[in-house]
């Protein structure tokens, strides 16, 4: 047996450490190195192209926002309240006026010829907005009855704003929306008739021209009767082109027209007596049958914007209105007398009955148009009941 001296156990030891390490080395498998990557695998991947086609909803009733260019674009930077009517809301209801439009604003009441003021009476917040009517931010001047026909949204803006747009009354503005032509050939056709005997009908068409013009052409006709009352009739017609130019462009022109005629029946409803509506059939009609209120409406506008950047715009603006009307209306005034000097006492209350006020024996003059008459001058043609009445009543003369 031999045995190793300490020095060559340290000898051994020595040398037999960094061995270990080496041949573990060569027993482990060698791992490759990695490879370059390549210029497709390092690229991000890139997915294939989708195409989404759709259209807006038509019955949102939630507004796109104000056309007004002198308001800021959001709603709520505006310091004034601010109500918008949208075609959706519209088509709901079926509102063929601009009346039964603004029903939707509170703040709003609707006049009905009061003090012989024909066409569309708007109170915003008990003030007259006679003449704080607008035709795409433009004073729409004319006193007629306004339709629905041509437009696409109805703003109001409530309080003063002569700041925006000059002078004005203290109750706000009612700006009137037109219909514009777009990029998307559309047509529309309605229909309606009414129980009382009224029918209408319109029709939108949109058509393309080019790559960056379009024309629209909007038309209204309606004939009959509009209310329960035998006597009352109209016959209403109306169209409403526009051609626009430069869509999408730095420089956009549009020319537009609203032309318009109404043939009317005035009703003004009955007198009273004894502080209540006259007891008499609902269809008692107190006028002439050949009573009217006939209006021609012309208005033509024409518009150039132009953007020099996302930031500043150049906007022109010509317009011209042009309203006619031919009315005679006959209203209910009142029952009296007349003395010896001619002055005419009007009867608010009086205990005779009803039945002898419509009795013709007993009508021995009565006014119509302010002049007097009698049986000798002899009576209109279809005498429904009398503007004002003198009966033979010891009690009246």
């Amino acid at each position: 047996m031999t045995r190793r001296t300490p020095l060559a156990t340290a000898l051994v030891a020595l040398f037999a450490v960094p061995a270990a390490p080496a041949a573990l080395a060569q027993q482990a498998p060698a791992t490759p190195a990695p490879a370059p990557a390549s210029a497709s695998e390092t690229a991000p991947a890139t997915l294939r192209e989708i195409t989404v086609q759709g259209s807006a909803i038509r019955d949102d009733f939630s507004p796109a926002g104000s056309q007004l260019s002198k308001l800021p674009a959001e709603l709520r930077d505006v310091p004034q309240s601010v109500t918008i009517v949208n075609r959706a809301v519209m088509d709901s209801q079926g509102a063929t006026s601009l009346a039964d439009a603004l029903r939707n604003v509170p703040g709003i009441t609707i006049g009905g010829a009061e003090g012989g003021q024909i066409g569309t009476n708007i109170n915003l917040n008990g003030f007259s907005a006679r003449t704080d009517m607008y035709l795409d931010g433009f004073r729409d001047r004319g006193q007629y009855y306004r339709d629905t026909f041509a437009l696409d949204q109805v703003e109001v803006i409530m309080g003063p704003s002569s700041m925006l747009f000059g002078r004005g009354s203290t109750g706000g503005i009612v700006n009137q929306v037109t219909k514009k032509p777009q990029m998307k050939a559309a047509t529309e056709v309605t229909g309606s008739v009414t129980t009382n005997g009224l029918v209408r009908a319109t029709a939108d068409v949109n058509t393309p021209t080019g790559d960056t013009s379009a024309f629209r052409i909007s038309a209204m006709a309606q004939d009959g009767k509009p209310s329960t009352r035998d006597e009352m009739t109209v016959q209403d017609f109306g169209i409403a082109p526009s051609w626009r130019f430069g869509i999408g462009t730095s420089t956009e022109i549009t020319l537009s027209a609203l032309l318009q005629h109404n043939e009317d029946m005035p009703d003004y409803g009955f007198p009273a007596i004894n502080g209540h509506p006259v007891n008499v059939n609902r269809n008692t009609y107190y006028g002439f049958n050949n009573d009217r209120t006939r209006q021609d409406i012309a208005s033509l506008s024409a518009g150039v914007t132009h953007k020099f950047s996302p930031n500043l715009r150049l906007r022109n603006q010509t317009s011209f209105n042009y309203v006619s009307t031919d009315a005679r209306e006959t209203a209910p005034n009142a029952v009296g007398s007349i003395d010896a000097s001619g002055k005419f006492t009007a009867l608010t209350t009086t205990n005779l009955p009803l039945s002898d006020l419509n009795r013709p024996d007993n009508l021995i003059a009565l006014k119509w148009g302010g002049e007097w008459l009698t049986p000798e001058h002899g009576w209109p043609a279809r005498l429904l009941v009398p503007h004002l009445y003198l009966w033979k009543s010891a009690k009246w003369v």
